[in-house]
């Protein structure tokens, strides 16, 4: 039985993680192969034991910048009575590495036992003088009418997103998988050229300046090849203007990667994506279609996102964000 956080292989991690995560997917060695590709992270896998309970956290670290982060995490399974110690265990280790912390999020609390389990974290974050706020992920369920739920509020009405799919498609676009015959272009033109100009776009757009674009594209590409993603392509009169892809992990379909041209076409195009990807995911077995994180802050660009992530029926799940400007003293 351990009695401090180690650092272990990944040999069974994935199992553990599907078992016992509402969202496994950040915790799982196809993020790490993601993240590493992307923004040259260092993971690292953490693992304690207190008699019947258990701890994993999937982390990244920044080497060069001595920042670190975790998603969705840390992972607990057996007698919520020890997730006390064991969170206390991994902030010890986290508080240890001498790192910032670069937003880091809770399990989603869905559950009694997740509640507990982020609570436990957010007490010992606390004493370690992070800082915290409240966040969430959004979630569409797969199990009902994907159409009859995917409806929002504007200027006071009720809408239904179907319209604005159905104006997208009036527009003339189309959405297409790259492995079907009805797909139009060539892979690596596809991916390396149209996918990763988008994401520079968006890149330039948002200031951004931490990811490598064409690293991104090429695991994109690789892991879709695997089928642990899929990749949805918008395409107006034969130009690529919106990518969505989606890490496939037990039961859900995680949403990992858009991009788009920013015009008023490829927005129109994200929704028509999107709900081909519920459509794909719902017959493909899966249950939950996963939009990721949406930030509570009121700046107009969190604003935007918040708004269309929530126009797809999905429920909010609260999750804590945990962070720290100066490196923390184990």
């Amino acid at each position: 039985m351990l009695t401090a956080v180690a650092e272990i292989a990944p040999s069974g991690w994935d199992d553990f993680v599907v078992r016992n995560s509402e969202t496994p997917y950040p915790q799982t060695t196809l993020n790490a192969r993601y993240t590493t590709a992307c923004y040259g992270l260092t993971p690292i896998y953490c693992s304690a034991e207190l008699a019947d309970s258990r701890l994993q956290c999937l982390v990244f670290v920044n080497q060069a910048r001595k920042i670190l982060k975790w998603s969705c995490g840390p992972v607990l399974t057996g007698d919520s009575a020890q997730f006390g110690e064991l969170t206390g265990l991994f902030i010890d280790w986290v508080s240890r590495q001498k790192c910032r912390i670069r937003t880091s999020t809770s399990v989603e609390i869905c559950t009694l036992k997740s509640l507990l389990a982020a609570n436990e974290l957010l007490s010992h974050a606390r004493q370690a003088r992070m800082e915290d706020r409240l966040g969430a992920l959004v979630k569409k369920d797969l199990t009902g009418d994907i159409w009859e739920s995917a409806v929002y509020r504007s200027a006071g009405k009720k809408r239904k997103t179907k319209g604005l799919v159905d104006k997208s498609v009036r527009d003339g676009v189309v959405v297409l998988s790259a492995g079907t015959t009805e797909f139009p272009f060539d892979l690596e033109q596809a991916y390396l050229g149209s996918y990763r100009a988008l994401m520079e776009s968006g890149f330039a757009r948002n200031n951004v300046d931490a990811q490598d674009s064409l690293a991104a594209a090429r695991a994109i590409m690789t892991q879709d090849a695997e089928g642990s993603s899929k990749t949805f392509f918008a395409a107006l009169a034969k130009e690529i203007v919106a990518c969505l892809n989606f890490a496939i992990v037990g039961d859900e379909v995680y949403l990992r990667k858009l991009a788009h041209t920013g015009g008023s076409a490829s927005s129109g195009a994200t929704y028509q994506a999107m709900m081909a990807a519920a459509e794909w995911a719902k017959g493909s077995g899966k249950r939950w279609l996963n939009l990721t994180n949406i930030r509570l802050s009121a700046d107009q660009k969190t604003r935007n996102i918040r708004q269309y992530k929530t126009r797809f029926g999905g429920v909010v799940y609260p999750v804590f964000e945990l962070s720290s400007h100066q490196p923390l003293n184990g």
